[in-house]
């Protein structure tokens, strides 16, 4: 939301546990949470990022404190994944950079699309870096030597969010687009059309996730559905 500080509730499957307030996170809207603790990113819970060009790493579970920032990009960061090693982030400033332990950038990659990029995911070995925008395209590129393994592009795919299902294929590619759709991608396939499409949404999805068995794929939407 447009706040300088965030809540974070903590929740059991069942029940709201404890409700903790940070203050002075960022100085602009916060856009984007990843969830560090089942990472090898070592003291550090949770990394947020902000139209202030910042993220911020947040560390402890009991009480929330801010650790320390990671700066580099020039333009609001967008979205943020996480391998179990590094975080990445995407910006309007149209790079993605990848980010280690220490708050480093140890890489970045320029000009990744030509219009704002929209989402990021990442597999846990960081094998590949999957990057979404509003100009239709989504891109798969080798986290070691930057370059880009596929890149599928669909009339009118106004891309909301990227995520793999590492679960049960780490090979699928899910993204949702504002023409009321998600889309899902192959990169074992010479094809570069989606080999699934989910349609009949009323309002565009614009985040996701899977559940625990990697059986099912949930949206949030613009609206209430």
């Amino acid at each position: 939301g447009n706040c300088k500080s965030t809540n974070k509730e903590i929740y059991t499957k069942d029940n709201i546990i404890s409700t903790q307030t940070t203050s002075s996170i960022h100085n602009g809207s916060i856009l984007n949470l990843c969830n560090l603790l089942f990472t090898n990113i070592k003291n550090k819970s949770i990394a947020s990022c902000s139209d202030d060009n910042k993220i911020a790493f947040i560390s402890g579970s009991s009480s929330l404190i801010l650790s320390n920032y990671c700066i580099g990009h020039t333009k609001a960061v967008n979205r943020l994944a996480c391998s179990n090693k590094f975080l990445y982030s995407v910006s309007r400033d149209l790079s993605l950079k990848q980010w280690n332990s220490d708050n480093n950038c140890v890489s970045t990659v320029d000009n990744i699309h030509t219009l704002n990029p929209s989402g990021v995911a990442v597999l846990s070995n960081d094998e590949y870096v999957v990057t979404g925008s509003r100009d239709y395209s989504v891109k798969c590129f080798n986290t070691e030597t930057k370059q880009i393994i596929k890149e599928y592009k669909h009339s009118r795919n106004i891309v909301t969010f990227v995520d793999i299902n590492e679960s049960v294929n780490q090979s699928l590619i899910y993204q949702g687009s504002e023409d009321l759709c998600v889309r899902v991608w192959d990169i074992r396939s010479n094809s570069y059309l989606p080999v699934a499409t989910i349609n009949d949404y009323t309002y565009f999805p614009l985040c996701n996730s899977f559940d625990s068995s990697g059986n099912y794929l949930v949206t949030g939407c613009k609206g209430f559905n």
